[in-house]
C-alpha cells in the first residue's frame, strides 16, 4: 500500500506543479513585470501549502491532555 500511496502523491504533485507553471508561464508572457508576479504566485502557493501542512499536523498529531487542571493544553503524539 505504501508504493501505491507514494505513486498517487507523486502524480498529484506533478499535476499541481504542471498547473502552477502553466499559470506562471502565462503571467510572465503577459507583461514586463511577469517574472515578479510569477514568483509571487509560487511564494503564495508555498505559504498556503505550509499553512495547510501545519493544520494537518496539528489535527492528526496533537491531542488534548485530559488529566490535571490544564485540560485544554495540547501535547504532541510524537513526543508523548
Amino acid at each position: 500500500h505504501k508504493a501505491l500511496f507514494l505513486s498517487l502523491t507523486e502524480g498529484v504533485a506533478y499535476g499541481i506543479a504542471g498547473w502552477l507553471w502553466k499559470i506562471v508561464g502565462r503571467i510572465v508572457a503577459a507583461s514586463d513585470d511577469g517574472w515578479a508576479y510569477g514568483w509571487a504566485c509560487v511564494a503564495l502557493l508555498l505559504i498556503l501549502t505550509a499553512v495547510l501542512m501545519v493544520e494537518f499536523l496539528e489535527h492528526y498529531y496533537c491531542r488534548p491532555q485530559q488529566t490535571g487542571p490544564d485540560g485544554g493544553v495540547y501535547e504532541t503524539i510524537v513526543f508523548a
